[in-house]
């Protein structure tokens, strides 16, 4: 990888691995990223890709057909994407506006994430603990839990 990081979400696809945001961190400074490399075994060097449209640390990324889908993360606004190796573009796949700890996994044609979070608005904190699945094939998801 052209520079360190930390706290990056990693999958593998058929162009290579995809690294994706994570902390990058100098000196008393930490900074998350939006910067997004694929890394083609065969060359062994590394690309980059389109950028997150949001600097995201501590994602998760999970393969699922011909698209990774990324969850989670620590940064406020944080959405789920979908990234399209094809037209190496980034999209929102539904709003979750609260920042979470995410792991996901793709089993068939679903997606399953299990996110925990902490809402802090206005003023309560609530710890959030959500199961969710989504179906790109319908292009629908629901939250189970």
């Amino acid at each position: 990888m052209p520079f360190g990081r930390s706290d990056f979400a990693l999958a593998s696809t058929p162009q290579g691995l995809i690294a994706a945001g994570g902390l990058r961190r100098g000196g008393l400074r930490t900074v998350a990223l939006d910067s997004v490399m694929l890394y083609d075994v065969a060359t062994d060097r590394w690309t980059a890709r389109a950028h997150l449209p949001e600097r995201i640390s501590g994602p998760s990324l999970a393969s699922l057909g011909k698209n990774l889908y990324l969850a989670g993360g620590t940064t406020v606004g944080t959405h789920p994407l979908l990234y399209s190796a094809a037209l190496n573009r980034w999209t929102t796949v539904s709003e979750i506006d609260i920042p979470r700890s995410t792991r996901t996994v793709a089993a068939g044609n679903t997606l399953y994430a299990v996110q925990r979070g902490e809402n802090r608005r206005p003023i309560a904190t609530a710890l959030i603990q959500t199961f969710y699945l989504f179906e790109p094939i319908r292009g629908e998801g629901e939250t189970i839990l």
